[in-house]
């Protein structure tokens, strides 16, 4: 997947020198992609950009987190753990200018540029939602327009996708249709919806549903995946500056657990910010520390950092619940609950991300010993019970998703290995839904790379 990696990217290691990366220029034409790929990487301004991170930075050797300049260069997966001011999907106005205004990257920013957009084969339909899939054989009764499309209607063949029914808004239906082939890009939910709604899924989900059903596909809406997160806080003796271009955010840690499985499992990320204890609204299941914002002042005596499970044990599903498109799906984690969460692995795995966070908090070194005064959420305990029971309460009160979710339509059983659903054909599936695994970061960077795989495939049907 390396040369799909490098395609995406608009690296800023070609841009600078490395005495301001730390990206030799090896690393950079080997890991990274030249100045023509379609995404921006950048770092914090200048990366880390306030004196705290930097401290932060440099106790790391104190407390057994090494500083690494590229967290895209696989060759640090071999520390096992290590740490990095953070790296962006972000445009800058300047390429060479590392002070240069940053705007945050986007699909449509990367990839649908003005040249782009202006294309004369190319039609954006904004507001549109797409529900219903027209198959080849649903041009039985009008075999005109089957003539016209050169779409096949033998009885007993696969089915083939052959285009869509989409919706605007005031109920107007419209349909497209595609000559040669169709790619679905929903996001996990969405795409799961959609396919088993059109009878794409497994046979019994269907039939309880009186869905009818086109293929037989189990695996679709099923061993999903989601990074799961648990903020800790921790009171400063200082107020910390933030900027708000970079949302506060500064240092990312890769941490691997006893039980990783070869490499990191556990992601940190470190922001700089204040820690909101209650809301004069009512807001159920949700962690308040996850609200971190900064004061008029752009000032908090508070550190906020979130423990997250990347390669978690546990796999859940997502199926439709009626016939009706108009209804939710039901949304299962799978996430342990009541007495197994504190012997689950994934617990385990949290609590040794709140370990380590407590030794470079917590412990004699040169950062804690200058910024920190106590841990502030969930806190110290006297002993050793009565801090199982607080992290284990705790935890399992504020885990949420980081919207990190993978899989469902899984590559190499839902679909074959280049995104093309099982079951049916004309159908190609390229969004994180085919990722069969969770990654051990943001998942972003790896479904460009997927996408430009399936992309090359689909050029050969």
């Amino acid at each position: 997947m390396r040369p799909y990696f490098n395609k995406w990217q608009d690296h800023f290691c070609n841009y600078f020198p490395a005495s301001v990366t730390g990206i030799n220029a090896t690393d950079c034409a080997t890991y990274h992609g030249n100045k023509n790929g379609p995404m921006s990487v950048s770092p914090v301004v200048p990366g880390p950009d306030t004196d705290i991170a930097k401290d932060f930075l440099a106790a790391g050797n104190q407390f057994g987190i090494k500083v690494v300049p590229d967290p895209f260069n696989p060759t640090y997966q071999a520390l096992g753990t290590y740490m990095y001011a953070q790296h962006s999907l972000a445009n800058r106005a300047n390429p060479n200018d590392i002070n240069s205004t940053r705007t945050r990257e986007s699909t449509y920013t990367g990839y649908l540029t003005s040249a782009v957009r202006s294309r004369p084969n190319l039609d954006l339909v904004f507001g549109a939602e797409g529900r219903e899939l027209i198959f080849n054989t649903d041009l039985q009764a009008f075999p005109g327009v089957a003539r016209l499309l050169g779409v096949s209607i033998a009885a007993g063949s696969k089915p083939k996708a052959i285009g869509v029914k989409y919706y605007l808004p005031g109920d107007e239906i419209r349909v497209v249709f595609a000559r040669k082939h169709m790619v679905l890009c929903g996001g996990v939910e969405g795409t799961i919806k959609f396919l088993q709604h059109n009878g794409i899924g497994p046979a019994d989900l269907l039939n309880s549903l009186n869905i009818t059903v086109r293929a037989n596909n189990p695996y679709i809406g099923q061993r999903i995946t989601a990074h799961a997160a648990v903020a800790m806080s921790f009171k400063t003796k200082i107020p910390i500056p933030i900027n708000p271009s970079n949302s506060g955010k500064s240092v990312v840690m890769q941490i691997s657990s006893p039980t990783n499985n070869g490499f990191p499992d556990i992601e940190v990320e470190m922001y700089l910010g204040g820690v909101v204890n209650s809301f004069d609204f009512a807001l159920t299941g949700t962690d308040s520390s996850y609200f971190t914002d900064y004061s008029p002042t752009g000032l908090y005596p508070y550190i906020s950092v979130f423990v997250e499970v990347v390669d978690p044990v546990n796999r859940g599903s997502i199926n439709v619940t009626s016939d009706r498109f108009e209804d939710p799906s039901q949304v299962e984690y799978g996430w342990s609950k009541g007495f197994d969460y504190g012997t689950s692995a994934d617990y385990n795995k949290t609590m040794y991300g709140f370990k380590k966070m407590r030794e470079a908090f917590l412990g004699n070194n040169t950062f804690s010993n200058k910024y920190i005064v106590q841990e502030h959420q969930p806190g110290t305990q006297a002993n050793a019970a009565a801090q199982f029971n607080s992290d284990l309460f705790y935890s399992a009160y504020n885990q949420h998703s980081i919207y990190h979710t993978n899989g469902g339509v899984s590559l190499g059983k839902a679909t074959n290995s280049a995104g093309l659903l099982n079951g049916v054909t004309g159908l190609s599936v390229c969004d994180n839904s085919v990722l069969p695994y969770s990654p051990n970061g943001n998942p972003s960077s790896t479904m460009f790379a997927l996408c430009e795989y399936i992309a090359d495939k689909i050029k050969t049907y």
